[in-house]
This record gives structure tokens, C-alpha cells and sequence, in this order.
């Protein structure tokens, strides 16, 4: 099982995202707001704007184990390009396009 990089709490797979067992949501003044102890989650469809396949449990391991991984991309004109993806406090996961090529 994949653990919470914020809390060390398990993290939980579910149909569109995977979450940290102590992240709760609730729905009140018909909005949603954070009620648990930790805010991470990644959803499946988090590269999938940029061209990127959906992301599976192991990504997301690979993600959290080394802080980055690499991912196959496709641009809006249709060619494929390599990027990391990387956890971010806000979104979970983001692409980092500003890291330096390796020769």
C-alpha cells in the first residue's frame, strides 16, 4: 500500500483519484470543503490536458518514492514529448517543464 507523502497515511484508490485515508470532504452551503487532517489526493486524469495517459498506482509510487517521474506527453500539435511529473503541495502532481536537459 502507497503511502501519504504529507502524513504517512495510507493512500487510498478510487474510481477517479487516489486520496490519503485522513483527507475528508464535506459538502455544506452547497460547496465542498476539507474537514480531515490531511489535503492530498491526485486524480487519474491529472495529465490527461497534456496528452499523458492516466495515472496508475504505479506512477504515482514511482512519484512519491524518488519526488519525480518521467512521462511520456503528447502536445496539442500531435507530437510526443518526455516530461516529469512531480508532487506538488496544491494539485498533487504537476509536469515540471522547467527542469534542465540531461546531455
Amino acid at each position: 500500500m502507497l503511502k501519504c507523502p504529507k502524513c504517512g497515511g495510507n493512500v487510498i484508490e478510487e474510481e477517479k483519484l487516489f486520496h490519503c485515508e485522513n483527507q475528508k470532504s464535506e459538502y455544506k452551503d452547497n460547496s465542498w470543503s476539507e474537514v480531515g487532517s490531511c489535503n492530498f489526493k491526485v486524480f487519474k486524469a491529472a495529465l490527461a490536458k497534456l496528452g499523458g495517459e492516466p495515472v496508475t498506482e504505479d506512477l504515482l509510487a514511482e512519484i512519491i518514492e524518488n519526488g519525480e517521474a518521467q512521462v511520456d506527453l503528447t502536445s496539442k500539435a500531435g507530437k510526443p514529448y518526455t516530461a516529469y511529473a512531480v508532487l506538488d503541495d496544491k494539485w498533487g502532481i504537476k509536469v515540471d517543464f522547467n527542469r534542465p536537459k540531461e546531455d
